[in-house]
């Protein structure tokens, strides 16, 4: 499978780093831990669950609770994320360019005017 499709198939994507994890959990438990691998194998095992727990929170920012197993794909999120960006970009500016005015009003309400 491409990339490409990986990134249109949440299950798929999310399907394999958990088959991932659960072989380095497997893995680990066959090798004791004064074996040369069970280092390399547990960095690898918290480096998957690492970018599991990253990519559930980057898709709930995106699309709520438990969005992670819901059938967005990686560049709707993506595309969602840029679009909250944009929108914050864009408000900020306006509160900007506008904050002396707010100013000007508010002391003008203060006054009673």
């Amino acid at each position: 499978m491409s990339n490409e499709n990986l990134f249109k198939n949440p299950y798929h994507f999310t399907s394999t780093l958990d088959y991932m994890i659960k072989e380095r959990k497997s893995d680990l438990k066959k090798v004791s831990e004064s074996d040369y691998l069970f280092p390399r194998l547990s960095e690898e095992l918290d480096a998957l669950e690492t970018v599991l727990k990253t990519l559930s929170k980057v898709y709930e920012i995106a699309f709520g609770e438990n969005a992670i197993n819901k059938d967005y794909t990686c560049y709707e999120v993506l595309e969602r994320l840029l679009d909250f960006s944009n929108k914050a970009f864009y408000t900020e500016q306006l509160i900007e360019e506008n904050y002396e005015h707010f100013e000007m009003y508010k002391e003008f309400l203060e006054r009673g005017y």
